[in-house]
């Protein structure tokens, strides 16, 4: 599943399709095993990244950083100081959706 613990903190795998109309965190992929997620911003001059970063700062209220695929549609956040748990119910999703 997409969300690990790493010590205080949580690692979440996404999948990012960027240029949708809005934001948008939907489901977990059964395939990939990977979050997916919609993003308003264009995958261009690191816009895509920015608005992900600001997003899931906002949902989380906690610090999150890109710790992998910042040049790919697959990425990896570290949320800090979440478990697992806490994201999943902050973003009010089922994980085996």
């Amino acid at each position: 599943m997409p969300f690990k613990k790493t010590g205080s903190n949580t690692a979440i795998d996404i999948q990012v399709n960027a240029g949708s109309k809005n934001f948008a965190v939907l489901k977990v992929d059964e395939w990939s095993r990977r979050l997916k997620v919609k993003c308003a911003s264009v995958a261009k001059d690191n816009k895509a990244n920015k608005e992900i970063i600001k997003k899931f700062t906002e949902i989380f209220s906690k610090d999150v950083k890109i710790v992998s695929g910042e040049k790919n549609n697959k990425k990896t956040l570290l949320v800090y100081g979440l478990t697992p748990e806490q994201a999943i119910f902050k973003l009010d999703i089922n994980e085996k959706d």
